[in-house]
């Protein structure tokens, strides 16, 4: 699995935009997997790239509108999913068995299942982490990709210590899952400060995911 996971969530608006970031990109295609807006899901195909869906619907098919099932996403050549982001969790207040379900309509299609798990502000205050931790997990296949994202990160330019984050990292594969990314205020710089650690298989980006600038720097940095 490629280290660098691209989630460009809804900040492209146009085709226009998707081009120029591929025409600036298109040669390091090789070494990420991005994750777009439902309706540019196609043109990154076409070009070759690996791609992952947002979300996924917890039905495998039916009345459901404004769902997109795990099955037409397979057939159109997507490889992963997102599953309970923190933005999505909030949203749409998913249960755990939404959750639970969601991965196993991906995993019956053979889809590769990266799911976001991660604590508030005031669950890290009242050191509810591994609390956190063990209730998102709860239920979920061994077999899928973990992504921890601590929520009051995401966007503020701020990560756990180092040692905060290994200590994370052990203890959800401690609880056999294999992979496992970080997530929030992932950049050049946040990259280049964990990127030999131990146990750490590779970083979900948000924001910094579209700009080429930054992409082209990342994926420098990961090769050094």
């Amino acid at each position: 699995m490629e280290r660098l996971v691209l989630n460009q969530k809804a900040y492209f608006t146009s085709l226009k935009e998707i081009e120029e970031f591929q025409n600036k990109i298109d040669k390091y295609k090789n070494s990420v997997i991005v994750i777009p807006s439902n309706i540019y899901l196609e043109n990154y195909i076409k070009k070759g790239y690996k791609v992952g869906c947002q979300d996924v619907s917890d039905y495998k098919s039916g009345p459901h509108t404004g769902e997109v099932c795990a099955k037409a996403l397979k057939d159109l050549g997507v490889s992963y999913v997102l599953v309970g982001h923190s933005e999505l969790r909030e949203k749409y207040k998913l249960s755990q068995d939404v959750i639970v379900s969601k991965t196993r309509r991906c995993l019956e299609e053979g889809l590769n299942v990266i799911l976001c798990i991660g604590e508030s502000l005031k669950e890290k205050e009242q050191m509810q982490i591994f609390k956190v931790i063990d209730d998102e997990l709860k239920g979920v296949d061994k077999s899928i990709i973990i992504s921890y994202e601590p929520i009051w990160s995401i966007g503020s330019d701020l990560i756990p210590s180092f040692e905060e984050i290994m200590d994370i990292i052990s203890y959800i594969k401690s609880k056999g899952f294999k992979k496992v990314l970080y997530g929030g205020s992932i950049n050049e710089r946040t990259i280049n400060e964990l990127k030999d650690m131990k146990g750490l298989d590779g970083f979900l980006v948000g924001s910094a995911s579209v700009s080429f600038e930054n992409v082209i720097k990342m994926i420098e940095v990961l090769s050094e």
